[in-house]
């Protein structure tokens, strides 16, 4: 996954020529998506148990989703995408949206964490239970928990917006980064929670 020349989101496929070389000739492009802006390009890739690739894509930088595509389901901007890789011609489908700059996320199993940086106010983690695509978590509708355009008047339950899990305000953190579900044996009561980080603060901290 990376940004052309032209600063649009490229993710492509390589093969290796040896076992330490990727053959640079071998690139299948999987999935073209034309950037806006300079900001809210970058984004991880990760397998979900059933093949797919799933990316995270940010809502085409500005400010305040000022190209209004977080609440735009004609757009792969502003959500996560999944991308079936092994059809010939690669299916990708917005997975979920609603999501200003979801650059980390992270699969467990059957669930998806996802780390969504924040605008004024509000960090914030969104939470996929069961791996069923079409949630909706609310940018640029809400910030968090809170409305943000228009600033009042937002109904999470009856515009089915699916509200945050967990968030923090900006006296705590500026930036969120998302991290990964402990699995390991080494600290038994850690099992089973989400770590993760802020990027401007150097904060940690532990979810379950």
């Amino acid at each position: 996954h990376y940004s052309d020349t032209s600063g649009d989101t490229v993710v492509s496929e390589f093969t290796f020529s040896t076992p330490e070389q990727a053959d640079p000739a071998s690139e299948r492009v999987l999935l073209e998506v034309d950037q806006p802006a300079g900001n809210h390009n970058g984004g991880m890739i990760q397998f979900a148990p059933d093949g797919s690739l799933i990316l995270g894509l940010g809502d085409g930088g500005g400010a305040g989703d000022s190209f209004q595509n977080g609440q735009n389901p004609d757009t792969l901007l502003g959500g996560l995408v999944s991308i079936d890789v092994e059809g010939a011609d690669p299916n990708a489908t917005k997975y979920a949206m609603g999501l200003r700059n979801p650059w980390r996320f992270w699969i467990d199993g059957e669930t998806i964490y996802i780390a969504d940086v924040g605008q004024e106010n509000l960090e914030e983690i969104d939470f996929e239970p069961a791996l069923t695509s079409g949630r909706n978590y609310g940018w640029r509708l809400m910030e968090g928990g809170a409305c943000y355009n228009p600033g009042s008047g937002c109904n999470a339950s009856t515009q089915n917006l699916t509200p945050p899990i967990a968030s923090y305000d900006h006296s705590v953190g500026l930036s969120i980064t998302g991290g990964y579900v402990y699995r390991g044996r080494a600290i038994p009561n850690l099992r089973g929670t989400y770590l993760y980080a802020d990027y401007v603060s150097h904060r940690f901290f532990a979810l379950r």
